[in-house]
């Protein structure tokens, strides 16, 4: 490297500017050829770890006298699924594989010499037509990006690009996803001092306390300076989580500092620092066993950036436009995603926004169908624990009022001598007795009668 290039080492320096640009044709390259591969059944483990194979080769086969030049990765290849928002590549162990109209996003960086480009772009997997809510969330991506690369200028306000995309997803019925960033960025530093707050500093006509957070938050572009524009727009609410995969790729804390205990942490920290001082990694290029323990500790310490893999609510999409721009002060230079990738977006506005419409008012319609008939059967059971209740209140009036005259007339037929009768009989039988004993009574006085009239006819004689 010569003196010069020693002293300047921004982009009004053509040297820089050419490194840049070759960073830029590599991330490109790798991206459409992995894309070209991005296939049903494709194992996203193997398409991860070609894209970081490919990125190896194409950088050792450039600049190759000089030997102490830097270069290669500068983010990881990451494949994320739907509703996977990024950072999502896996380990060895994973049996993740893509499935025929998987939307998916291809995210990677590359540096020559510690000059970064960084680049990402969405498809969908055997889809050569893309319609439905696919095309529009992925076109979406692709109008804020050509919009807002018309305000990468020198004293550009960043707020005026946060409403850009705030105008964009209104336009397609979409969120940007909340806390995400585009930044600036330096020699072996992806993220530089100035930040571009893409969502959270938008300004809402409803919410007025958003305009104090958009002007503290607001910085001003300037010339001869590098900045990477990431655009994540969701068809969901915009608000990620981290998601149950585990986090695989880190980023070494360069001003922290620790005295780690365990000898496995030590090891690795030693390593990471030897072979990954600067960019983003992942674990998967390491021992992976013992990169499992020791990478908790340095994280608990602060030694290790995690890049946690984020996703939105299960049935949703996040389409994903990363690029990178030189913002020299004639020209803005746009060095990755200058190749569209092998697929058509078909969509028909009017039609799908009647659609949409017409599905809201179905979803409408059948809440208010389910209230309604909550609403019938709790009043169907309110009215039958009513009747139930009434029933019960009338049942026993009425076995009160049976017995009374069964007890009336059974009290003056116990009298004499019958009281003492067994208590094992039953009732039948006793019934039948009783019914028959006036029977008897009639028959013995029919008979004494009878004998009176004869005596009374033998002393008439």
């Amino acid at each position: 490297m010569s003196d010069q290039e020693e002293i300047s080492e921004g982009i009004n320096n053509p040297t820089v500017v050419a490194k840049y640009k070759e960073a830029g044709e590599i991330a490109d390259s790798v991206l459409i050829q992995i894309a070209s591969e991005c296939v049903e059944g494709a194992k996203v483990l193997e398409l991860c770890k070609k894209g970081d194979k490919l990125i190896l080769e194409k950088t050792n086969a450039i600049h190759t006298d000089d030997d102490k030049m830097l270069k290669g990765i500068s983010f990881p290849t990451c494949i994320s699924i739907n509703e996977c928002a990024g950072h999502f590549s896996p380990l060895s162990d994973s049996k993740t594989v893509l499935k025929k109209g998987d939307l998916i996003k291809i995210d990677l960086g590359v540096h020559i010499d510690g000059y970064s480009a960084l680049v990402a772009n969405t498809l969908v997997v055997g889809e050569k037509i893309i319609t439905g809510k696919k095309a529009k969330v992925i076109e979406a991506t692709q109008k804020a990006a050509a919009e807002i690369i018309k305000l990468l200028k020198p004293k550009q306000k960043s707020g005026e690009i946060a409403t850009v995309l705030q105008k964009t997803t209104d336009e397609y019925q979409c969120q940007a996803l909340e806390s995400v960033y585009s930044h600036s960025m330096e020699r072996f530093a992806d993220e530089g001092d100035k930040k571009i707050v893409m969502r959270d500093a938008m300004q809402s006509k409803k919410q007025k306390s958003n305009q104090k957070v958009q002007k503290s938050q607001e910085i001003e572009i300037e010339e001869n300076e590098v900045y990477v524009i990431d655009i994540l727009i969701s068809t969901g609410t915009g608000k990620t989580t981290q998601a149950d995969d585990r986090t695989t790729i880190f980023l070494r804390s360069p001003d922290a500092s620790y005295q780690l205990r365990m000898k496995a942490s030590r090891q690795l920290f030693n390593l990471i620092k030897k072979k990954y001082p600067t960019y983003p990694f992942t674990i998967r290029d390491l021992d992976e066993t013992k990169a499992k323990f020791g990478v908790k500790e340095c994280v608990s310490h602060e030694l290790l950036v995690p890049f946690p893999v984020t996703s939105e609510k299960n049935g949703e999409l996040i389409a994903h436009y990363k690029f990178t721009v030189l913002i020299l002060p004639e020209e803005t230079i746009k060095i990755t995603n200058l190749k569209d990738l092998d697929y058509k977006l078909e969509i028909k506005k009017e039609t799908e926004k009647e659609t949409e419409k017409e599905t809201e008012k179905e979803k409408e319609t059948e809440k208010e169908t389910e209230k309604e008939k909550e609403t019938e059967k709790e009043n169907q059971s309110q009215d039958d624990k009513e009747k139930e209740k009434e029933k019960e209140k009338e049942q026993p009036k009425k076995v009160e009022q049976k017995p009374k005259p069964q007890i009336k007339k059974k009290k003056p037929k116990r009298k004499g001598k019958k009281k003492g009768k067994k208590k094992n009989q039953k009732k039948q039988p006793q019934k039948q007795t009783k019914q028959q004993q006036p029977k008897k009574e009639s028959q013995s006085q029919s008979q004494s009668q009878n004998q009176s009239q004869s005596q009374s006819q033998s002393q008439n004689n």
